[in-house]
């Protein structure tokens, strides 16, 4: 069951606290969220920590931008995997590549 991630769910995951502004959903295993950096742009995180489902996964992922989307957020970023299924993955929920540095390729979506 998909639900509003908690503090303790991202404690769980990442052994830390929260960032003080980030919104999250979770299945109880797997996380994905939002959060803003030092200059208030706002970057989306996905951890999957256990089996998935890919289309369950995708639907909670089109569900969580609808939010986003809602809250008048203009602009996510994104880290992509270097792999091509999670290219064509960010593709499908909007996404398209805006820029490079040395962590990899950022890609954005707007709302």
């Amino acid at each position: 069951m998909i639900r509003h991630a908690r503090p303790s769910d991202y404690r769980r995951i990442y052994d830390q606290d929260p960032p003080v502004s980030w919104y999250g959903m979770t299945d109880g295993t797997s996380i994905g969220f939002l959060s803003h950096d030092d200059w208030g742009r706002a970057w989306a995180f996905l951890s999957i920590c256990g089996p998935f489902s890919a289309v369950g996964l995708h639907r909670t992922a089109k569900r969580f931008f609808e939010v986003v989307r809602q809250t008048g957020e203009p602009e996510v970023l994104a880290y992509c995997a270097p792999n091509e299924t999670a290219r064509r993955w960010l593709t499908r929920l909007g996404f398209e590549k805006h820029d490079e540095d040395e962590v990899g390729e950022i890609w954005r979506w707007q709302g």
